[in-house]
């Protein structure tokens, strides 16, 4: 489904079983690209998301703007992302809510997601397990992807993600974050981290988290609450940091983990195993140049770590000094486990009195640096997203998972005028003039989607489709796939027809 960059506004999904958004079921062979949700209102019991509930292809170049409300994984954009499936270039803007895997572009990750954000609000209910700013819950990879809400719940609580690690059915591997970051405030309970509560078989490097965080229990931390069998390289936390017990700038409790080339610098306070670094750690630690500034976190000792004065943290030595480590294969690139055979170069150290911050390639251009790294001030308390911010418009970059070629099946469909029923509180009546390709774009009131003008034989096909789809997306969901046929002439593969099916209708 190509959405040609057109929108569908002011949506409305009130389904009372799993798989609601305006795709419902998207299956391994979808690919749904440019296209926009705007101002929706989804709800519905598990798998909920504005654009697609339950996804299982390709979502890429596609936002969501609006409310997201359900059960079990919840998303703004995507309500259970399964194995195997990619999300790229995409964003949400949505405040979402529910019990739990809950997070502000996906509630459930098992795949891989690059080049995307979300900036809504999230909030988990009742239990409120497992709630994240951009995912509730990740096994599959998070790369160059962002959130910036403000996250709340009980146990398992981070500024990006819920609860990474453990990998998802069918893929077998732990959750990866790399060249991410989040800026929201986050509060919880139990395993609180400013940018994820439970690390726990999972890696996070070249990452950083400036929100502060409040919890009012054990395990809170700056980047992590808790980092059980878990990684964490060349990454930092900034936010200030208060807990009960085994409370951490960067992390709140670490066992049998690595915690390499890493700092913090946030107040931290709470009431037993309080550390400027590290809470309290157990197991075999394996910890190597990582610092904490014993001056901004008023913390003189941690269970793992080195600390350093202000002054010392903001030496600028480059690859050098204390800092010496730093330039070493700290993320075991070639597997090798022997940091003196590889070079890894994440840091830009910058002027004296200036913190050490991360450099990565966000905007695709083959350098990395600092500044495009989201708002990295390392002298003074980070700004809100700004300038720096990637715009609300997806970008192309390099595709790690090849497309294969649509070929646009004819639509065999008349639409003529008709009511097509209440839904909420709003009617919906859809028209169209489908064989005039110069005629003004369809619109549509209540539940409605809007079609801009544009190119004139794009914008018919795009009409009567969206017209087709927009009525069974909002009487709860649709189920996308596509079927494909052999070529007569043993050619392989090449693209079929493309059905949509409403669910229960």
């Amino acid at each position: 489904f190509d959405g040609n960059g057109h929108t569908v506004s002011n949506l409305y999904v009130n389904h009372a079983n799993s798989a609601a958004g305006l795709f419902g079921y998207a299956g391994k062979t979808s690919i749904i690209r440019n296209i926009g949700i705007v101002s929706a209102e989804v709800s519905g019991d598990d798998s909920v998301g504005g654009l697609v509930g339950w996804n299982e292809g390709v979502v890429e170049g596609s936002y969501a703007t609006g409310i997201a409300n359900g059960g079990a994984e919840v998303g703004g954009l995507v309500g259970s992302n399964r194995a195997h499936t990619a999300i790229r270039n995409s964003y949400a803007t949505t405040d979402v809510s529910g019990r739990f895997n809950v997070g502000g572009l996906v509630g459930r990750n098992g795949g891989d997601i690059s080049g995307s954000y979300a900036t809504g609000n999230v909030s988990g209910r009742q239990s409120g397990d497992l709630v994240g700013g951009l995912a509730g819950v990740n096994g599959g990879a998070i790369v160059g992807s962002y959130a910036t809400g403000d996250v709340s719940g009980s146990q398992h609580i981070g500024g990006l993600v819920g609860g990474n690690g453990g990998g998802d059915s069918g893929r077998g591997v732990g959750g990866v974050i790399r060249g991410s970051y989040a800026e929201g405030d986050v509060s919880g309970s139990y395993k609180v981290g400013g940018m994820v509560g439970s690390n726990s078989v999972g890696t996070i490097i070249v990452s950083y988290a400036t929100g502060s965080v409040d919890g009012s229990g054990n395990e809170v931390g700056g980047l992590a609450g808790s980092n059980n069998f878990g990684r964490i390289v060349a990454s930092y936390a900034t936010g200030s940091v208060n807990g009960v017990e085994n409370v951490g700038g960067l992390a709140g409790e670490s066992h049998h983990s690595d915690i390499v080339g890493s700092y913090a610098t946030g107040n931290v306070s709470g009431d037993q195993h309080v550390g400027g670094l590290i809470g309290t750690e157990s197991g075999s630690i394996r910890e190597s140049a990582s610092f904490w500034d014993t001056q901004t976190s008023g913390q003189e000792t941690s269970a793992a770590g080195k600390g350093k004065t202000t002054a010392e943290l903001q030496l600028s030595t480059g690859y050098s000094g204390m800092y010496s480590v730093w330039a070493g294969d700290m993320d075991d690139a070639d597997g090798d486990d022997d940091p003196s055979t590889g070079v890894d170069d994440f840091w830009d150290f910058g002027s004296s009195g200036q913190y050490p911050a991360l450099k990565f390639d966000f905007d695709g251009d083959g350098e990395a640096t600092w500044q495009e790294f989201g708002s990295q001030d390392r002298d003074a308390p980070p700004a809100p997203m700004s300038a720096n911010a990637p715009t609300p418009t997806p970008t192309a970059t390099p595709e790690p998972i090849p497309l294969p070629t649509l070929t646009p099946a004819p639509i065999e469909a008349t639409v003529t005028p008709e009511s097509v029923g209440t839904v909420g509180s709003g009617d919906v009546a859809a028209t169209a003039t489908p064989t005039a390709q110069t005629s003004p774009p369809a619109t549509s009131s209540g539940g409605s989607c809007n079609i801009p003008n544009g190119d004139a034989a794009s914008g018919a096909g795009a009409a009567s489709a969206l017209l087709l789809v927009a009525p069974l997306a909002i009487f709860g969901g649709l189920k996308y796939r596509r079927r494909r046929k052999q070529s007569r002439r043993g050619l392989g593969l090449q693209a079929g027809v493309h059905f949509v099916e409403g669910l229960g209708h």
